[in-house]
């Protein structure tokens, strides 16, 4: 599909995107993401980089690449690293880049013109490769097109965050109305700020593959995983009221490795008939219409 779409726009109009990327003790795979940047298939494009004072080989390697915007020094994390890369964009159209993770050589050229052509649009995500520790392909993460009501009730680690951050691109604009991500969150940052962007904006589905995101042993998604479904809870507490009880039953189960059942597909057995006795069938029923 990236083969059809046609770049039209001219060099001298071509929008500056400004690329993100925190890291820490990154050195294995930093430079690969580097130059995923680098060769995108696009011009116009700032790329910079906020380490936290890595103790590894992460500062020579930013040292060879002169294109670089980079800082190194000490952090509170992973969240203030980002926004410490916000403050510093001049771009029209921002995304953040785990040191970890890669784009596709299309992933750059395709966004801008997606939001080229859709002026009312302020945020897109697409598709994601799952790659390993090698960098080979493992697997594709296909989405579903957005609905707000969707990412707040779909569970994947407790909470609703189907839009794979890697994949993910937003206006400036928009930005600087939602405001920064959320340094008290560590894990879940990226899908407390989609709920506070789709809240206001408008955010649309790119059915592409853009990004590589990386599993990998010291990854987050794999050796933070109880973590990650913990904040995701909290996030849900924060932006659906109702939700916190939702959440923590999805959470449940969850934890007991029924993360691709709907909640409600388990209505017969024995936890939902005790759970529709507690709580009574009218309440039962209208979480079970929530949920359909």
């Amino acid at each position: 599909m990236q083969d059809e779409i046609r770049f039209r726009m001219k060099k001298q109009e071509l929008p500056l995107v400004s690329i993100i990327t925190p890291s820490y003790n990154q050195g294995r795979f930093i430079e690969e993401t580097i130059l995923s940047v680098k060769n995108q298939k696009y011009e116009n494009i700032e790329h910079i980089i906020i380490d936290g004072a890595s103790t590894d080989n992460t500062v020579s390697i930013l040292n060879k690449y002169p294109h670089l915007k980079w800082i190194s020094e000490p952090d509170r994390g992973q969240s203030h690293a980002i926004n410490k890369g916000l403050r510093l964009a001049k771009g029209e159209l921002l995304a953040y880049l785990n040191s970890d993770d890669t784009y596709c050589p299309w992933t750059v050229k395709i966004v801008v013109e997606y939001f080229s052509q859709y002026q009312n649009v302020d945020m897109v995500y697409g598709d994601c490769n799952i790659i390993n520790a090698d960098s080979q392909l493992v697997g594709l993460e296909k989405k579903m097109p957005f609905s707000y009501k969707d990412l707040l009730r779909y569970s994947n680690y407790g909470g609703g965050n189907y839009i794979k951050q890697p994949a993910a691109f937003f206006r400036k604009s928009i930005q600087l109305q939602v405001g920064l991500f959320d340094e008290q969150l560590h894990y879940a940052m990226d899908y407390d700020y989609w709920l506070r962007l789709g809240r206001i904006g408008k955010i649309i589905y790119i059915p592409i593959a853009l990004a590589n995101a990386r599993k990998w042993a010291l990854a987050k998604t794999i050796n933070k995983e109880i973590e990650m479904r913990a904040e995701a809870v909290q996030v849900c507490r924060r932006h659906l009221g109702r939700g916190l009880n939702l959440a923590k039953i999805r959470y449940f189960f969850s934890w007991i490795g029924h993360k691709w059942m709907g909640i409600f597909e388990c209505a017969n057995s024995f936890v939902f008939k005790l759970l529709k006795r507690i709580i009574g069938e009218t309440t039962y029923n209208k979480l079970r219409l929530f949920y359909e």
